[in-house]
């Protein structure tokens, strides 16, 4: 899988986990809501950043794409799925239902997210790529 191709699915799919805004309060929210919250903030910055970078060589910088890579790498996967314990729907979450009522489906974005990431980190030396667009499904959104 070349670069194009595994960072346009890394936004995809880390676009389809993390669809609640930099800027939203975790007011109220506490406990495993709260660190999730928290994770799912730091994947939408992290994407934002490598979305900013890797659009044109005048503003690419490998260092910056590795950093956020890593980031979403220690996020996503099983430490992403810990995440969603079977009974934490509780408000002020922005999960929807659909993560436990789709769980498997969830696992594997999870997953994938992961190892994009991963492999978007060992690139991250290759220089800019070009962006393709590639839609999955949500699985979060802003209430």
């Amino acid at each position: 899988m070349n670069k194009t191709i595994v960072a346009a699915v890394l936004f995809s799919v880390g676009s389809s986990l993390c669809k609640v805004p930099i800027a939203m309060a975790h007011e109220g929210a506490s406990g495993i809501v709260e660190q999730r919250m928290h994770s799912m903030k730091e994947i939408g910055k992290a994407i934002r950043m490598l979305k900013g970078n890797i659009k044109s060589e005048k503003d690419y910088d490998a260092v910056v794409v590795r950093k956020q890579a890593r980031t979403i790498k220690l996020i996503a996967g099983k430490s992403m799925t810990d995440q969603f314990p079977t009974g934490s729907l509780q408000e002020p979450t922005h999960a929807k239902a659909e993560i436990w009522t789709n769980w498997e489906r969830f696992s594997e974005l999870a997953n994938r997210l992961k190892m994009l990431a991963r492999r978007l980190e060992v690139s991250a030396d290759r220089g800019p790529i070009k962006m393709e667009q590639n839609h999955m499904g949500n699985m979060m959104e802003v209430r």
